[in-house]
């Protein structure tokens, strides 16, 4: 009879330790589950804001870009024009 008590017992206590164990487990998971979704909305929101920010500076690139482009052309046009006034007064003068 002892054996059996013995054994009836550590099911007993084996089962209320792992009930135990078992809500302790999911209360550490949810807590986690919980943190780690927190800090992926937190990521989430900084890659939005960086995505932005580098999309304002493409914009900005892209705008000085076809700006150097324009005062390149102007640059050459005005070679040009100097050229030519140079051409000119040599020849005039």
């Amino acid at each position: 009879m002892k054996f059996i008590d013995a054994v009836v017992g550590a099911v007993i206590g084996g089962t209320v330790v792992w009930v135990v164990q078992r809500g302790k487990l999911e209360t550490s998971y949810n807590k986690g589950k919980q943190e780690g979704e927190v800090e992926r909305s937190a990521l989430a929101a900084r890659l939005s804001d960086t995505e932005k920010r580098l999309q304002g500076s493409r914009d900005s690139m892209e705008e000085l870009s076809d700006r150097n482009c324009k005062l390149e052309n102007e640059i050459a046009s005005l070679k040009k024009k100097l050229s030519v006034s140079k051409a000119r007064r040599k020849t005039a003068g």
